[in-house]
């Protein structure tokens, strides 16, 4: 859910600009956008020391989400599932009241995008379930 936030906001854009002033100049620098957008997002060496201070301070709280999240982590401060809520909180806030990137009709669409993955996500451990559960019943597994 904080992903589809920071899709339907600005921050992700924020944090792809960072990425671009990172490495856009190099060779594959999309392949290399990609690899730091996600690193920055799941994540200097700009043309002059100003565009990247620019870039960063326009993406600094974009930046946080995946500190919070695996500084949480590792830090031994939070699980995964709560690390993911406080994103989830985090991101919302600052959409919503700091960047006021975010309207009713985003919340809505928000919402929906995560219903939708988060089905998609079911359904392919519900099938890999009743799957399993058939190779059980045939008895497949002594079969190997």
């Amino acid at each position: 859910m904080a992903g589809e936030i920071m899709q339907k906001g600005s921050m992700a854009q924020r944090l792809l600009e960072v990425s671009k002033a990172l490495v856009g100049h190099i060779t594959g620098g999309m392949a290399h956008i990609s690899v730091l957008t996600s690193l920055f997002y799941g994540a200097l060496s700009g043309s002059s020391p100003a565009t990247v201070a620019a870039a960063l301070k326009n993406s600094i709280l974009a930046m946080m989400v995946p500190i919070i999240v695996l500084g949480g982590i590792y830090g031994g401060l939070t699980t995964p599932t709560e690390a993911g809520v406080i994103a989830v909180v985090y991101a919302f806030l600052v959409e919503g009241l700091v960047l006021r990137t975010l309207s009713w009709q985003k919340v809505w669409d928000i919402l929906r995008g995560t219903a939708l993955t988060t089905s998609s996500i079911f359904l392919v451990v519900a099938t890999a379930t009743a799957l399993g559960q058939i190779l059980l019943f045939y008895n497949v597994p002594d079969a190997l």
